[in-house]
């Protein structure tokens, strides 16, 4: 009886009463006739399509946002339900939106409506909009796949183009400025085609930014410089007449755009603390500005790459400098580690002592006459931040005759608090 009564008020509502539910649910929401030629009722415009003229024109007027190779599979799941009545859930549908020309991503429940007679009159299907999850999943994808390509080439002289490379993969490519401390800007690298890139610094005056340009020579550089956070542009001419506004009435912008193919574009400034670095650009139909997060990391990873190479190539300037130095220096100056193994000896000490670097580097120090004692001495004062100066010392050279000699020695600092070893300078009796 209550059973009944129950059914019987189910039955009763009316069918407006289902209508603003369906209506004001977040998912898109329609059912189309059997022959798939009339859409009876859709709940709200899809992918930038008016549902007014969804009504008007029927589901083919939906087929051109949906892409080829997701449209297909839609259509069969249609005949499936038609056919056998099967169900289809989480199917995954891309599409252009009409209106904005915006990639989306539905996942759509495709559900047979059966009449009294159980049979198909009509298919149901519910459309999740999941683009944003889809975003948000790719620019994790591509940060996934970079970072590997990074770590493993921070320091090294290719990491912009292992990462390049791997954006690719996305169809993505990108291109990278960087800022001396003179001021001039060079582009560092670039995935376009190298004939294309010169073409187009061609078209745009701009070839000398290949060696090196002044900062003043680049319009709307200041602009680039004060977005921290990067800029998206979904129109490439917008993007290029706002960094080019000398050209004349855009008349070499769409060359560039072809010869490049650009897309949508993000921008973003390379920044170490306050200082800009560079710049970074990156350009592909499938960007949005939820990749400007993806972006934001690699300009940091990027600027810190710059910085620590440049950090690399003063060191290396600095090492070869010292090297110069050891190596044209009229006094001894040789090392040790912290238990007497020489580790350094330059020429001079070969005219010295007799010894060829080859033939000393790795030999302990008692082979220039310095006795355990004396090297224990010089360690227990370096580990005090002392500096011993011998005035008077014999040391023994390679013919086993011995030099009378000045001799300074001072301790070796590892940068952590730790005494790697000893470093001497030793001037010939009479020639000090």
């Amino acid at each position: 009886m209550n059973d009944s009564a129950t059914d019987k008020t189910h039955l009763e509502l009316p069918d407006h009463f289902y209508r603003p539910l369906l209506e004001n649910t977040d998912n898109v929401v329609w059912v189309v006739c059997k022959d798939q030629n009339r859409i009876v009722f859709i709940n709200r415009d899809l992918s930038g399509v008016n549902k007014e003229k969804i009504y008007e024109q029927g589901f083919s007027v939906i087929w051109p946002v949906i892409t080829i190779e997701t449209l297909q599979p839609l259509l069969d799941a249609f005949e499936r339900a038609v056919m056998v009545g099967e169900r289809t859930e989480n199917l995954r549908t891309k599409h252009s939106n009409a209106m904005t020309g915006e990639v989306e991503h539905y996942n759509s429940t495709i559900a047979p409506i059966h009449d009294r007679e159980g049979r198909v009159s009509h298919i149901q299907v519910s459309s999740r909009d999941v683009t944003q999850n889809i975003r948000a999943q790719r620019t994790i994808d591509i940060l996934n796949s970079v970072s590997a390509s990074v770590q493993n080439s921070l320091l090294g002289a290719n990491l912009f183009e292992a990462v390049g490379s791997r954006l690719k993969k996305h169809d993505i490519k990108i291109a990278v400025l960087i800022v001396d401390d003179r001021g001039t800007a060079r582009l560092e690298y670039s995935s376009f085609p190298k004939r294309k890139m010169n073409k187009t610094l061609s078209l745009l005056e701009k070839e000398k930014i290949l060696s090196g340009i002044p900062m003043s020579e680049l319009p709307n550089w200041k602009n680039l410089a004060k977005g921290s956070k990067g800029q998206f542009f979904d129109d490439p001419h917008y993007y290029l007449r706002s960094r080019f506004p000398d050209l004349e009435a855009g008349m070499n912008l769409m060359p560039v755009i072809e010869l490049l193919e650009l897309k949508k574009i993000i921008v973003a400034p390379l920044r170490v603390n306050r200082e800009v670095i560079g710049g970074f650009l990156m350009t592909s139909d499938s960007l949005s500005k939820t990749d400007l997060t993806a972006v934001k990391a690699f300009a940091m990873q990027f600027s810190h790459a710059i910085m620590y190479s440049r950090l690399q190539a003063d060191c290396d300037k600095m090492r070869d400098l010292l090297h110069c130095t050891l190596t044209n220096t009229r006094d001894s100056i040789f090392a040790t580690d912290s238990r007497g193994s020489i580790v350094l000896w330059n020429r001079a000490s070969s005219r010295l002592f007799g010894y060829k670097t080859l033939d000393v580097i790795g030999e302990n120090i008692g082979i220039i006459g310095m006795d355990a004692n004396l090297l224990g001495k010089f360690l227990a004062a370096a580990k005090k931040g002392e500096t011993i100066e011998q005035s008077e010392m014999s040391l023994r050279a390679s013919d086993g005759s011995h030099k009378e000699a000045y001799l300074t020695c001072s301790g070796l600092e590892a940068g952590d608090g730790k005494l790697p070893g000893l470093i001497f300078t030793v001037t010939e009796s009479g020639k000090k």
